[in-house]
């Protein structure tokens, strides 16, 4: 692999960390920052593909979908520090200046009534471009497949 393509390649995954530590953050201008003018966010309700919608075109309609919600989670997780969420980047493909990325986040969450533990995961597929030596998000299909595990405690 040459240089230029390994550094594309750390460039994404740099790229994807900052877009989930604004959400973390609760920083919604940090997350757009990570997005193209003209990025269109897809969504597969419960990794349904056959169920995908358009959920945003645009940097106004990305901020109009999302503000709200990078602050509600973020407040969410402060208030929850065990259920905190977990991402992690499985693959990305560079060629030009043009990437491909896959990512996974999940959660852990604890209930103390039913004594149940909910594992939950999904992935999320990511298009990005360079444009003056910059990566930005183009588009993203979020939610492209889901898991959720529940574990019951046999012990009171």
């Amino acid at each position: 692999m040459s240089k230029t393509k390994a550094k594309d390649r750390e460039a994404v995954r740099q790229l994807l960390q900052t877009e989930q530590d604004g959400w973390h953050e609760g920083d919604a201008e940090k997350v757009l920052s990570c997005y193209a003018e003209d990025v269109v966010q897809y969504g597969a309700a419960g990794g349904r593909l056959h169920l995908a919608t358009v959920h945003s075109i645009g940097h106004e309609g990305l901020r109009q979908e999302q503000v709200a919600n990078v602050e509600a989670a973020a407040k969410h997780w402060k208030a929850h520090p065990d259920e905190a969420p977990t991402f992690e980047v499985l693959h990305v493909d560079v060629k030009d200046k043009q990437a491909l990325a896959l990512t996974q986040h999940g959660f852990t969450r604890q209930d103390e009534t039913s004594k149940e533990t909910i594992h939950s995961l999904h992935q999320s597929l990511w298009m990005l471009a360079k444009n003056g030596g910059e990566w930005k998000v183009t588009h993203v299909l979020g939610a492209t497949a889901h898991e959720q595990i529940v574990t019951r405690s046999l012990h009171s």
